[in-house]
């Protein structure tokens, strides 16, 4: 009899140990939350001002202005997760500036705490980071408006009917985004894309019937949009392979602080390294060349994450 009563308590106590190690969270969420509610005010009076004064010389300031409250941002959410809860980064091929105008980010999605990681590794190396994001986001208060200040490039999203064509599809998803980026190439940016579409899980890649381990299947045609559209204005692609010591890592495990290391590896490419294509040219980029890239960088990518996963567990044992 005493033997169980010590086995139930013993469960109560780990239930709430269990309970109380998620509660370690809502302060670091909180934190993040009061540093973005903080920047709305100077944010939007700043682009109050940019739609009075529709002047090149006054929106150039305005938006050296708003970079600069991105970048703080970003800075004290750095600070709060990479000094005061101590998540350690091990970081490989990040370089110390990206000068150009135009970059593309791309990355495996696990969380959306790698939105926050790479935010803190690209602020103030690269031009402010911005993401493809669907219209209905703008009704989103905070997260919204901050999207819409920026100019995230705003797609809408569209059926396609079974019996349109491959190529179809493709203009018309180059023209949509043409239209959605016009607004982005106003001033120099980063663009993220998550070119699986959706964060990792193993049930997702089950009923995705992926052929990776630790990735999902890329989709190229989003990509294609983006470089057919930007063109010869991208300076480079930055290719990132994120990997956390939790082997199923989600956002509130991230902020309760139980994904404590966390690897990344970045390559710098050029559009010609990539796809030997020359925009220059005028020729467009066909879609099996831009599959067959991101098909063997994820490939890549999958076997990296592989490695660094194997050095958490020596590093444990």
């Amino acid at each position: 009899m005493e033997s169980k009563k010590n086995h139930k308590k013993s469960l109560e106590n780990r239930g709430r140990r269990f309970h109380l190690y998620y509660i370690k969270g809502i302060l670091p969420f909180l934190a993040i939350l009061i540093n973005l509610i903080f920047w709305i005010g100077p944010l939007l009076f700043l682009v109050l001002i940019k739609i009075v004064f529709p002047v090149h010389t006054v929106r150039r300031k305005i938006y050296q202005m708003m970079a600069w409250i991105y970048y703080m941002a970003a800075w004290l959410n750095g600070i709060l997760l990479f000094r005061i809860m101590d998540i350690r980064l091990n970081i490989n091929g990040i370089d110390e500036t990206y000068p150009g105008n135009f970059y593309l980010i791309i990355a495996n999605h696990q969380t959306w705490a790698d939105i926050l990681i790479m935010q803190h590794l690209l602020n103030g190396k690269a031009p402010v980071l911005k993401f493809l994001t669907t219209r209905e986001l703008i009704f989103l208060p905070i997260v919204g408006w901050i999207c819409w200040a920026y100019d995230f490039p705003f797609l809408q999203r569209k059926s396609f009917n079974h019996d349109r064509s491959l190529d179809q599809k493709k203009r018309n998803d180059i023209q949509s985004l043409s239209s959605a980026l016009h607004k982005f190439m106003r001033s120099s940016a980063s663009i993220m894309n998550f070119v699986e579409g959706t964060r990792y899980s193993v049930d997702k890649s089950m009923r995705h019937e992926a052929s990776y381990t630790h990735v999902l299947k890329p989709k190229a045609g989003g990509l294609l949009a983006i470089v057919e559209t930007l063109g010869n204005k991208l300076d480079a692609i930055i290719d990132m392979t994120i990997a956390y010591d939790s082997p199923n890592p989600h956002f509130w495990d991230f902020l309760c602080g139980r994904c404590r290391d966390i690897k990344i590896n970045a390559k710098t490419i050029t559009l010609s390294e990539a796809f030997g294509h020359d925009f220059h040219s005028g020729s467009s980029l066909d879609f099996e060349t831009v599959n067959a890239w991101i098909n063997e960088t994820w490939k890549t990518k999958d076997t990296e994450i592989e490695n660094m996963k194997k050095e958490f567990q020596r590093n444990l044992s």
